[in-house]
């Protein structure tokens, strides 16, 4: 695995005949109207594809963009949702609600199984819904760029907006990178506290982060994926262990065609080889 380096990137001049050079300006300004009309990419429900069984809904009406949504009727009971796909299976927490969860389809184009179970006692689990959807997945990496359960974020979220300031004057994806793993890296303060009493089941709430300019590596990791999929920037929030021994969140992004890793948490401290991943979201 890659480190990225966040150091300022130049680029070197070079000598153009005056139509090569009009070319280029002519495609600069095409290629940042594109991007700037991209936009953050926002979950989008209800649509006209739902499953729908006892207490379950489920929409999945945006497949093809690498997502479905899921909500289930109030119950005292805990709920588990699994997404398979293939030999890969991602187990979640699902909260009983009347808004929806959004869980990604990462594994791109092909057939998944959702599936969600409800205690029974104990450990136990009983299958209570299951529902086959093909993703019709054109760009693999679709899902890194939208919200999900683990990195949520909408359009009232605050750190898009501070993102886009921050941004607003950069060109290239690794000036905005940079940016953003700096501000978090410098800002956000580590909260020892609350890594010693955090709960099993904790999801970071981004903006309260944010606000407090305190959390753990988990917030650290949601609050920079938030930063930079609103960018446009493929990004994932990925769990696994460092040096061994501390069950660790940081992040990985995509740029020039390979997944590079980013840890805002420890600034950069560590090698690469330190970390073994787990999950990714």
């Amino acid at each position: 695995m890659d480190r990225i380096s966040v150091s300022s990137h130049r680029r070197s001049a070079c000598l153009l005949g005056t139509g090569a050079l009009l070319l280029c300006a002519l495609a600069l300004v095409l290629l940042l109207h594109a991007r700037a009309n991209e936009g953050t990419h926002y979950a989008q429900m209800p649509g006209t594809k739902v499953s729908r069984s006892g207490a379950v809904t489920m929409d999945y009406s945006n497949a093809s963009q690498g997502y479905v949504a899921v909500k289930h009727a109030a119950t005292s009971k805990k709920l588990k949702l699994r997404v398979k796909f293939g030999n890969n299976a991602d187990t979640y927490d699902l909260t009983p609600s009347d808004d929806y969860s959004v869980f990604p389809l990462k594994y791109g184009p092909g057939q998944y199984t959702v599936l969600i179970y409800k205690n029974v006692e104990g450990k136990s689990y009983a299958q209570e819904y299951a529902h086959q959807v093909y993703a019709n997945i054109t760009d693999p990496n679709v899902s890194f760029l939208y919200p999900n359960q683990i990195v949520w974020y909408t359009e009232e979220t605050k750190a898009i907006e501070l993102a886009d300031d921050l941004c607003k004057d950069l060109e290239t994806d690794m000036e905005k990178i940079s940016k953003l793993y700096n501000y978090v890296k410098n800002t956000i303060n580590y909260d020892h506290i609350k890594a010693l009493n955090v709960k099993s089941g904790y999801i970071p709430d981004i903006d309260a982060t944010l606000d407090s300019r305190m959390g753990i590596c988990y917030d650290y990791s949601a609050l920079l994926g938030c930063m930079l999929r609103s960018q446009g920037i493929y990004t994932q929030l990925v769990m696994g262990t460092m040096n061994n021994t501390v069950y660790h969140a940081w992040n990985k992004v995509y740029i020039d065609g390979k997944w590079k890793m980013l840890d805002a948490t420890t600034g950069g401290k560590y090698k690469s080889s330190a970390y073994v991943e787990d999950r990714f979201y």
